[in-house]
């Protein structure tokens, strides 16, 4: 019994750390998008000051600068927040296991394969390492399953990350299109 206690709180130990792994990583996106946001506003602002901003290829540089930081920034946040959650879910469906054991699973060969190393080796740090695996293999079945198209471009359908896309591509646009010669410069920090 004691054996699936301590299985029990490891796997929601796990559950837990990859939880508040995506929580934290949540509260800096925000942070870096706002700063980014702020540094386009930035040039927008002192465009008519630095004529090096009104060269076409500053239009060029802002769209692949954009570009880069969609598919950098935001779509790799999307990634690792997935990452985070499935791993957080699969620990917590292990412990649920564990817990709601009324029908015995069917045993896999990675079950097999746990079993085996259990046997020969009685330390906890087998265990953790046994459900790392069994994660990297739910994983990447799960990698397999999807088409290319979903692997790249699935976080422009989470509202979180389409709104981040959104707003740079709108930033961007405005600093594309704005005319240096019609942005008001009495602002009372220019003086």
């Amino acid at each position: 019994m004691s054996e699936k206690t301590d299985l029990f709180d490891s796997y929601m130990k796990l559950s837990n750390f990859f939880a508040s792994r995506h929580d934290k990583r949540r509260e800096y996106e925000w942070k870096i998008s706002f700063a980014f946001w702020t540094l386009i506003v930035g040039a927008i602002l002192e465009k008519p000051n630095l004529p090096v901003l009104r060269e076409p290829c500053a239009a060029l540089v802002g769209v692949i600068l954009g570009i880069i930081f969609t598919l950098t920034w935001i779509r790799g946040v999307y990634v690792a927040n997935q990452k985070d959650k499935d791993a957080s879910f699969f620990y917590a469906d292990r412990a649920k296991e564990l817990v709601l054991r009324q029908a015995e699973p069917s045993v896999s060969v990675m079950d097999q394969f746990c079993d085996r190393i259990r046997k020969k080796e009685k330390n906890s740090s087998w265990e953790f390492w046994i459900a790392c695996f069994a994660f990297l293999c739910h994983l990447s079945k799960r990698l397999k399953k999807q088409p290319w198209w979903k692997f790249w471009f699935a976080f422009l359908f989470k509202w979180s990350h389409f709104f981040h896309v959104i707003v740079t591509a709108t930033l961007i646009i405005a600093f594309i299109l704005v005319d240096p010669e019609h942005i008001n410069l009495s602002a009372p920090w220019r003086q």
